[in-house]
Parts: C-alpha cells; sequence; structure tokens
C-alpha cells in the first residue's frame, strides 16, 4: 500500500528520534543493526557550515564558532545550514534562507524537508518527494514515496518500499529492489536485502556480499562489519584487516575508531591496536583533534593523546535540538551543545567553552 509522502514521514520523525537519539549520543550510528529498520532517514549532516544552531527557549537563531550570534532567533523550526542555505520556518513563511537570515527560496509551509542542500539539489515532499535546485525550481519531479539527499552523484529513493538510486536527470542507475540502501561513501554503499547488509557499486553490482548482520559505511577505506557476535573492519576488496574481537566499534574518523571490550570504550588505529586504552563509560568520534568521552557520568573532551583538554563535568552531550529532535553536534558544524546541570553551554571546535546570553 502507498504512503503519503508527507503523513509517513511526520510519523517516522516521532519514532525514529524517540528510538534513536540514545543511539546516536551513545555514539553508535554509523553501524546499521539487522533489526535497525528506523534509520532508513540517518542523513548526517557532515560539516562545513560557518554558524551552529542554538535556542532562546522561545525561537531559533544561528551563532557562529565563537559563540557570536549572527541571526537572531525567529523561527519555529531551524535546520542547520549545507552549502549556504538552511531550511527554517516562521509562523507564517517557509524555505531556505542564506547565512545572512535572508529567504532566498520561499516555500508553502505544508512542505516537507529532511535532509539538507547537497551538491546542489535538495530533497522537497509536496504529497510526492522530488528534488529543487537553489532556485527553488523542481528539476526532479516530486514522484518518489521516499528520497535522501545525493551523495557521490546518486540519491537513493524509494518506491513500493525498495530502494534504489538515480542520479541528477532523475533516471535510474539502480532500480529499487532493496529493503534499505544508504548514501555512497567513497564509491561504495551500504545495502540491505533480505535481513543481511553488503555493499554495491554504482553500477547495482554487489562487491561485498550481504552476509553482515550489522555493518558501517566505508571512511577511510574500511567498514565496520559484525561476525560471530563481535566487531572488525574489512577492506574494499571484502578483507578482514582487523579481526572481529570487539563489543562494539565505531567508524574511523581521523585515522582512529571508538571501540569497545568488556563494558569500557577506547580507540584503536587502523592496525586494530589500542592507542587511547578502553577506560572511558561512553566514548564519541573524534573531529578536528577532540573527542567526547564520558567518566563516572560526566563527559569531558580529550585530545588524540587521550589528555583532557575539557575535564569531565558536563551531565549531557545534546547539541542543538530541532523541535525536540537532537542533531548530532559533530555531525553540523564546530560547535556542540553541552549540559551542566540546569545550564547550557557550547563548546566549540578549540575546546572553548561559550554561554550565550540574549
Amino acid at each position: 500500500m502507498k504512503r503519503n509522502g508527507k503523513v509517513f514521514i511526520l510519523a517516522w520523525v516521532m519514532v525514529f528520534f524517540t528510538m534513536t537519539s540514545i543511539a546516536w549520543l551513545n555514539t553508535e550510528p554509523s553501524i546499521r543493526e539487522q533489526s535497525d529498520k528506523s534509520l532508513t532517514y540517518l542523513t548526517p549532516y557532515y560539516g562545513s557550515a560557518k554558524m551552529s544552531l542554538f535556542d532562546n527557549s522561545v525561537k531559533w537563531g544561528y551563532i557562529d564558532n565563537f559563540g557570536k550570534v549572527k541571526i537572531t532567533p525567529q523561527f519555529n523550526m531551524a535546520y542547520p545550514f549545507s552549502e549556504g542555505l538552511a531550511f527554517v520556518k516562521t509562523e507564517t513563511e517557509a524555505g531556505f534562507i542564506d547565512e545572512t537570515g535572508k529567504f532566498v527560496i520561499k516555500l508553502d509551509p505544508s512542505v516537507f524537508v529532511h535532509s539538507p542542500f547537497s551538491e546542489g539539489l535538495v530533497a522537497v515532499c509536496m504529497d510526492k518527494w522530488g528534488f529543487m535546485d537553489r532556485s527553488g525550481k523542481f528539476v526532479i519531479a516530486p514522484k518518489f514515496d521516499e528520497a535522501i539527499k545525493f551523495s557521490e552523484g546518486l540519491a537513493r529513493v524509494a518506491m513500493n518500499d525498495k530502494w534504489g538510486y538515480i542520479d541528477k536527470s532523475g533516471e535510474y542507475v539502480i532500480k529499487p529492489h532493496f529493503d534499505m540502501a544508504y548514501e555512497f561513501r567513497e564509491g561504495l554503499a551500504l545495502v540491505e536485502k533480505d535481513g543481511l547488509y553488503g555493499f554495491v557499486d554504482r553500477s547495482g553490482k554487489m562487491v561485498v556480499k550481504n552476509k553482515y548482520t550489522a555493518a558501517g559505511d566505508f571512511v577511510e577505506g574500511l567498514a565496520a562489519v559484525k561476525l560471530r557476535d563481535k566487531y572488525g573492519f574489512i577492506n574494499k576488496n571484502a578483507e578482514v584487516v582487523i579481526q572481529p574481537r570487539f563489543d562494539w566499534v565505531g567508524s574511523f574518523f581521523e585515522g582512529m575508531a571508538a571501540a569497545r571490550v568488556e563494558g569500557k570504550y577506547g580507540y584503536i588505529n587502523k592496525k586494530g591496536q589500542f592507542v587511547i586504552p578502553p577506560m572511558f563509560d561512553n566514548a564519541y568520534r573524534f573531529l578536528n583533534g577532540l573527542a567526547y568521552v564520558k567518566v563516572n557520568g560526566k563527559w569531558g573532551v580529550i585530545n588524540k593523546e587521550g589528555h583532557f583538554l575539557i575535564e569531565s563535568q558536563f551531565d549531557r552531550v545534546e547539541s542543538v535540538m530541532i523541535n525536540g529532535i537532537p542533531f548530532s553536534g559533530w555531525y553540523l558544524s564546530n560547535m556542540t551543545r553541552v549540559i551542566k546541570g540546569d545550564q547550557v553551554y557550547y563548546v566549540n571546535e578549540k575546546a572553548q567553552i561559550f554561554e550565550i546570553k540574549d
């Protein structure tokens, strides 16, 4: 049975973020589990944005990486900037603003957008999903049940509960036949079929057989996979390069990956060796040489030597919230929202702490 795009996606948003926000904040978003059907729309906002979202408990605005307000809080809903544009809504208007806060694309408030501009296009739902360019013109007509942003020239779309890929002309490159499909990274895309994960190339050829009950995208040439209830890493030839001996792993970023053994998190290198011993209660991936880690119930920030730049003191690492939805800070720009008691702070890429005051 076909589903109305907007009705389905609004229902999905509520379910998705209720069920997955904890997983996000526990550094496990990059690993798709066999039962992980809710991750259809996991679309990280990789950050070249110059500004981050913040709120004053009433409206949303934007700050720069030093905590300076750049666009005053005025929006009921606001998404992160990508390619110089951000989707926002007010009481009466919706569309994309530029970095001055000016509307450059105005849309009907009934439309829905869930992923950012990518490669010059953005997925927009008007009963069906299609793609707009930066002028606000549909260049790929709304005809898909679901659609996610472009990556490496291809976008994943769904028809009748099956996923495939289109090019920028809107033509199918890989016809929908997967139970789940994720964006192309480093020339390959993670797909699920019959409850198992594998990888396809741009022609649709299964270059890594779907035999894994959990897997992550290829990042820095390696992908995390689960074999016999343990996690390890394979290369693009499907060769195991780090034996599955961990209870959980994250993807590699900046040459290091978070890994868990016996309930503790540390960081491994691409030889599978712990370079920061497993001593944390939780650990996020590295970004710009920094990572958030949890010790004795409090969060702090370490560098790649494992030294604390900000001692463990925060109760939560929340990043920004959009209508109650957490957008993970390490996927946005370079500011992360943290909570200490009843006080909200922001931490930038230099491990500087800011308090935003209106």
